[in-house]
C-alpha cells in the first residue's frame, strides 16, 4: 500500500507513492481502427514491453555470450572447420534462428523509423543478415565472401544489452572528435621524426658494413640480407613503420637504435640518443596520455549528465509524491474569500 508520513506533527499527511517498475505494468491490447491492419498492430505495445523486460535482456545477453564462447571453442579445437563441422553447424543454425527471431520482434516492436534510427539496430540487422546468408550458403562474389567474418562481431551486440558497456561505447563515440585531434598531432610528430630518420640513417650500414665506436669495421646486415639503413630507413614509409615499432617498444632498442648509438662519431651517437628519447617521451608518454585524458573526460562528462538527469528526475518525483493531500472533509476551493 501507500506509505504515509506526517510532517511537523500537526500538518497534513504527506502521501508517498510506492516505487514502480521501470517499464510499468504490461500494457493492454488495444486495437486502433485508424491503422491499416489493426488486428496486426494491436499487440505492438505489449511486444515492446516484453522485449524490453529485464528477463528478456538477460536471456538474449546469455545467448550472445554463448554464441561467442562457441566461436572460441570452434576456433580452438577445429580451426580448419573439418572435424566437427556438423556439431558446430547445429550450434550456428540454433543461434541464427534465435537472433532472427529476436531481430524480428525488435523490428515489430519499434516499427518503422524508430528501429532504423538506432545504430545498434542497424548493426544487428547487418550481422543477422550475414548470418542468414551463411546458413543458406548463399554464394558471394569476390571480396564479399569476407563478410562471413562478421559473425565474430556478434558479441558486440552485448553492448546494447549491458548498460555499463553501452555507456563506455557511447563515451568512446562522443570522444572521437577529441581523440582524432590528439591522433593527428601524434601522427604529425611521427611524420617529422620519420623524415629526420631518413635523412640521418638511410645509408647506415651501406654495402653491409659498419664502423663501430672502436673504429672496427663489422658486418651489418638484417636477417633478410639487406643493408640496415635501407631496410629500416630507406624511405618515408619504411621509416614511418620503424618509428611505429619504436613506439610499441617491440624489441626496438636492439634492432633499431643500438647501431646508431655505437658509431665511431660521438656527436652522432649523442644525437641518436636524444632523437629516440625525445620521440618516446613525446609519443609514448605525453600524447598517448592526452588520448586517455580525452576519453576519461568524456566518460566523466557523461557520468555527470546522468547524475544531473537522475537528480532532476528524483526532485520532480519528490515534488509530486510528497505533495500534501487535502483532508477528506475539505471543500474544494475556487479562490480567496
Amino acid at each position: 500500500g501507500n506509505l504515509a508520513t506526517s510532517a511537523g506533527g500537526g500538518g497534513g499527511a504527506y502521501k508517498m507513492r510506492p516505487a514502480r517498475s521501470t517499464l510499468g505494468p504490461m500494457p493492454p491490447i488495444v486495437e486502433d481502427k485508424s491503422l491499416m491492419f489493426p488486428w496486426f498492430w494491436k499487440y505492438q505495445e505489449r511486444v515492446k514491453w516484453c522485449y524490453k523486460h529485464t528477463y528478456t535482456e538477460i536471456t538474449v545477453a546469455m545467448v550472445i555470450g554463448g554464441n561467442f564462447l562457441t566461436n572460441i571453442v570452434e576456433s580452438t579445437i577445429d580451426p580448419q572447420k573439418d572435424k566437427y563441422e556438423d556439431v558446430f553447424g547445429v550450434f550456428e543454425l540454433f543461434f541464427n534462428i534465435v537472433f532472427t527471431i529476436e531481430l524480428t520482434v525488435n523490428f515489430y516492436a519499434h516499427w518503422f523509423a524508430p528501429f532504423w534510427k538506432s545504430g545498434w539496430n542497424v548493426f544487428d540487422f547487418l550481422v543477422v543478415t550475414i548470418g542468414l546468408l551463411t546458413t543458406f550458403k548463399v554464394p558471394l562474389p569476390g571480396p564479399f565472401t569476407l563478410l562471413r567474418m562478421m559473425r565474430a562481431f556478434r558479441v558486440f551486440r552485448l553492448f546494447k544489452r549491458v548498460p555499463s558497456l553501452k555507456k563506455i561505447m557511447d563515451s568512446l563515440a562522443k570522444a572521437i572528435p577529441g581523440v582524432v585531434n590528439a591522433f593527428i598531432i601524434q601522427i604529425l610528430v611521427m611524420c617529422i621524426y620519420s623524415i629526420l630518420a631518413v635523412e640521418f640513417w638511410h645509408d647506415l650500414g651501406q654495402d653491409g658494413y659498419f664502423i663501430n665506436e672502436n673504429n672496427v669495421t663489422v658486418e651489418l646486415q638484417t636477417s633478410r640480407g639487406q643493408d640496415y639503413g635501407h631496410e629500416y630507413f630507406g624511405n618515408f614509409p619504411k621509416a614511418m613503420y620503424t618509428m611505429f615499432q619504436v613506439l610499441t617498444g617491440d624489441s626496438w632498442s636492439e634492432a633499431v637504435a643500438r647501431f646508431a648509438l655505437h658509431g665511431n662519431q660521438v656527436h652522432i651517437s649523442i644525437g641518436a640518443a636524444f632523437f629516440y628519447v625525445t620521440f618516446v617521451i613525446l609519443n609514448a608518454v605525453v600524447l598517448i596520455n592526452v588520448v586517455v585524458a580525452v576519453l576519461l573526460e568524456k566518460m566523466v562528462d557523461n557520468g555527470d549528465e546522468d547524475m544531473v538527469g537522475a537528480a532532476s528526475t528524483m526532485a520532480d518525483t519528490s515534488t509530486v509524491a510528497l505533495a500534501p493531500s487535502p483532508p477528506d472533509d475539505a471543500e474544494p476551493s475556487c479562490g480567496a474569500a
